[in-house]
This record gives structure tokens, sequence and C-alpha cells, in this order.
């Protein structure tokens, strides 16, 4: 029953530590009184240490000639005294004979018999705690898988926090060995409902751990997800499909200027050159709002812009595709400024975007059954020309396949480029040759290779 009862001293907090093989340890750190490690160790004027819990046990008060002292009281208490004047005397005897008795008390120091003529007083010994700090112990119930082994300061945040339990084990007596039993089942219940309880504590530390990493982890991959789907479909050969879906929620977000602009998704003059991408205002921007709709080109800062060539002097063309078979395509194009900001090395995530206002009339997207706007979906091309194609040529390119490889249509653009200059030529022959017949010159009707389009090229911040 003794070592079943024993953990009682675990989270005791009176006498001293109560460690696992207290043999172990040197005399000095064991206290003489309760037979273990010194708990708040305190010096007597002997020199002697222990708890200062237990200093009181060691020292006691030592009365001389006591026994007569009480003896001649007791003989002074039976006598009858009845007047007031024998009263009075004996209550002076008694305070003498007191006063007496206490003169007569010493201390003494149970470990050693030192005695003291007065109590004796105890210092508290603080290099000796520091020695005693640092003292390494073993958890009481190393018995029972406690691997506990560390310095003696932490030994009672240590009971504390894992031995609490201990102390329920009985204010009661145990009278048989049925009842020994019982509490036995009961505190092995009461211990399993503790670790029970300290791994859900621990548990859900953990699953809030997780939720926050989670959290991030979330975020991480929404911004993954972002640049996956801009990159999907994104080209590197100058030119850009946009395929822009929900076409009439966009539209009325634009109308009620919840989201007056979208932008398409990047895409690239080759793997390192320019990085690029449109800018559409469904309902129309500036002047041309409520009228047109407008469509615009952005420089975005890219990774190789400091080995690239600026400003920034490819013409664009922009395509809204007929989706009805017609090819009746709507196709502008503009030349960049080279003195616009919008074409200079962005310095900034994006350059101010740069394009045409009025790019198409509102009333041909927006009537019912329209060629441009088909499930909801309506497709738009932009095209860098890096090949400095004469204007004439603008309507060729969009008329391309876009499902064919960029250096298929590349060698097509470049065939269509050769014939167009054999014209040009053959054109420009018959001319001299008719003046040099009729010295009169033929008004050349051909299109000015290089001409600019009617529409006005602006800025938008």
């Amino acid at each position: 029953m003794s070592d079943y009862l024993s953990p009682l001293t675990v989270a005791d907090n009176t006498g001293g530590y109560s460690v696992f093989d207290i043999q172990l340890h040197e005399r000095k750190f064991i206290c003489p009184e309760c037979q273990k490690i010194i708990r708040d160790p305190v010096q007597l004027p002997c020199g002697d240490r222990c708890c200062k819990s237990c200093s009181r046990f060691i020292t006691s008060e030592i009365v001389q000639n006591k026994n007569d002292v009480i003896t001649k009281r007791l003989q002074k208490d039976d006598q009858c005294l009845t007047s007031n004047k024998t009263e009075k005397i004996g209550m002076q005897l008694l305070v003498q004979d007191t006063v007496q008795m206490i003169q007569n008390v010493s201390w003494k120091c149970r470990l050693c018999n030192e005695e003291w003529d007065t109590a004796p007083k105890l210092l508290d010994d603080r290099g000796f705690k520091r020695e005693m700090d640092l003292l390494r112990v073993m958890c009481i119930e190393w018995s029972n898988n406690c691997r506990w082994l560390r310095p003696l300061k932490d030994y009672q945040k240590h009971l504390d926090d894992c031995h609490t339990s201990y102390s329920v084990l009985c204010d009661k007596k145990i009278s048989s060995l049925s009842q020994l039993n019982q509490h036995k089942e009961r505190q092995e219940i009461c211990n399993y409902v503790n670790e029970l309880t300290k791994t859900i504590a621990d548990n859900e530390s953990r699953v809030a751990t997780i939720v926050s990493s989670q959290g991030i982890l979330q975020e991480e991959l929404s911004s993954i997800k972002e640049k996956v789907d801009s990159l999907k479909h994104a080209s590197d050969d100058g030119t850009l499909v946009w395929r822009i879906t929900d076409v009439s929620e966009k539209m009325a977000d634009a109308q009620s200027e919840r989201q007056t602009s979208i932008y398409s998704p990047p895409f690239y003059s080759s793997s390192a050159g320019y990085k690029m991408r449109a800018r559409l205002y469904l309902h129309g921007d500036g002047d041309a709002r409520r009228t047109h709709m407008s469509l615009f080109f952005v420089l975005i800062r890219g990774e190789f812009d400091s080995i690239l060539k600026w400003p920034f002097n490819h013409k664009v063309t922009f395509c809204l595709f007929d989706q009805s078979g017609h090819n009746r395509h709507i196709i502008d194009s503009f030349c960049p400024d080279a003195k616009s900001n919008s074409f200079q090395q962005p310095r900034s995530l994006m350059n101010t975007a740069c394009g045409i206002p009025k790019f198409c009339p509102l009333p041909m997207i927006q009537q019912v059954d329209n060629n441009y706007i088909r499930d909801n979906i309506m497709f738009i091309k932009v095209v860098v020309d890096f090949f400095n194609l004469p204007y004439v040529m603008l309507p060729y390119e969009p008329f391309l396949n876009p499902g064919l490889p960029s250096h298929v249509r590349n060698h097509m653009l470049k065939q269509q480029l050769y014939r167009y200059k054999q014209v040009e030529n053959r054109s420009t022959y018959y001319q001299h040759s008719e003046m040099d017949t009729t010295g009169q010159e033929v008004a050349d009707t051909r299109h000015v290779a290089d001409a600019t389009p009617n529409d006005t090229v602006n800025q938008r911040n």
C-alpha cells in the first residue's frame, strides 16, 4: 500500500523534493529531517542545512528544571486564598515563577546537539541554492516511464504540469483491499482522462496550426493558379487571341461603372522579349464612352527589359473577329509615338495604356444576334508587326488561321509580302515606261505603304 500511495508526495510542496534514486545524490543535498532533496535551503547557526519548512522540527526548546517550576506552581494553586491580599500575593508569585521559567529556556539542534540561549536565526543560503538549482535530478515517476532528467530549478514546474493528478489520491484512509483496488482503478481512469485531455489540447493546437498553414497555402495556390491561367494561353510571337467570356455581364459592369475595363492575359514578343497586354473598355472610355468600344495596348515591366531596344516602335493591330464565317472582321491599327511615355521602358508595373478609343461602334456589338458575340463570347486578336508590313497588307494577317503555328503564319506573311513587292515593282516599271513614251505622269492610286489610319490614337491613363 505504501508503494501505491507514494505518488502522493509528487504534488506535495512541503518538505523537500521527492526524486527517483535519491541515494545517487550527495548527502549535503538531502534534508536530514525529511530525507528528501532540500527545498528552499536555510542554514542554522551551527552550520547544518535543511529545508526551510523542516527547520522548526530540527530546533527545539529546552526548559531547564521545568518539572520543579510546574510542581511549585501547582502547590501554590492548591492553597486556599480567601483574602484579597493573599490573592494578590499568589498572582505575584505566579508571575515571578513564569518569568523565571522563560529565563531558563534554551534552544538545541537535534542534529549536532549544539545549544543556543536565544531562538536560532535562520539564514537563506543563496549560494547553496544556486548550486542546488543546477543539480540534475530524475522525476519520482521515473519507474512509471517518466523520463524527465533536468536541473532541479525546473522540477517543480514539471510536477505541476505533468503530475498534478496525483494530488487527488485520497484525503481519506483506505481501510480494505477492495477499497484500495477501487481507488486504484479510479485513479487509473483519472490518469487516462488527464492524458486524453492533454492529447486533445495538443491536437487542437496542431489543428489550429494546420488551419493557419492551409490558409497560407490556399493563398499561394490561388496565386499560382492565376499565374498558370495567365501563362496557359500566352504566346511568345507577338500575337494574342483573347477569348472574352461572359460578355453581357462584363458589359453590364462597364455600363454601371462597377468595372469599366478588363485586361487580357499577358503575351510576349519572344521568350526574352517585350511583355504586353490589351485593355478593353466595353462601354467606351473618355469621349467614346457610350458610343464606341475602346481598345488599348499596354507595355508591362518584364524580366528582359534592360536588354531590349527602347522606345517600343512596332505597329500594333487590333482585330475583332466576325464569328459568322463571313470574315467581316473589324480591323484597325496604330503606330507608337516614340516620344510618348507609354512606349518607354516601364518603370512601374505597367505603362500608360495607348490605343484606339473609337475602335468599334457599340450598336454593332449590342444588337441581337450580331456576328461578333456568340454564346456570350467575343474574340479579339492583337498583332505586333515586327516585319514592318505595308499598310495595304494590314487586313491580311487577321485572316490567317489562328490555329496555324507561328512559323507557318510568318512564312505565309513573307510570301504575301514578296508577292506585294513584285506587284509594286511591276507597277513602278510600267509607270516609268509610260512616262518615257508620253512624258506625262500617271497618278499613283495605290495606298501609301506607311499611311496611318484615320482613327485617332489616344493614350489612356
